[in-house]
């Protein structure tokens, strides 16, 4: 899928300052993990930042894959925030980041370029 300014502009739109899901996949490996830091750089080109702890699995797949996705959580979804913080077994994890979109679901799928 083609991330258009308008798509993050969007997603942007919702948010101030809170938590996200950053979710990365290869083959039927499934990770995410929750962060704070998410930030739009660019609109155009569309580019965002989110700071993914160093050593983690949802790294080391967004290192290895070059993509990951981002799901935007509302107040409501504390829930999911705390899951993806750890607070849950993995395989409870891995299911909730396919639910979540886990690259190509609901969430908008933004693409991560290694910088050269």
């Amino acid at each position: 899928m083609q991330v258009t300014a308008e798509m993050v502009r969007h997603a942007m739109r919702h948010w101030t300052t809170g938590v996200a899901v950053v979710t990365a996949r290869l083959d039927d490996q499934i990770h995410g993990m929750t962060v704070n830091s998410f930030t739009s750089i660019s609109l155009e080109p569309p580019l965002v930042s989110a700071t993914l702890a160093a050593g983690t699995r949802t790294q080391s797949l967004v290192e290895q894959t070059g993509v990951f996705g981002v799901t935007i959580l509302s107040e409501g979804q504390a829930d999911i925030s705390d899951r993806f913080a750890g607070r849950m077994p993995a395989g409870e994890a891995s299911s909730l980041a396919a639910a979540c979109g886990a690259c190509g679901g609901d969430d908008i799928g933004l693409g991560h370029e290694r910088s050269p």
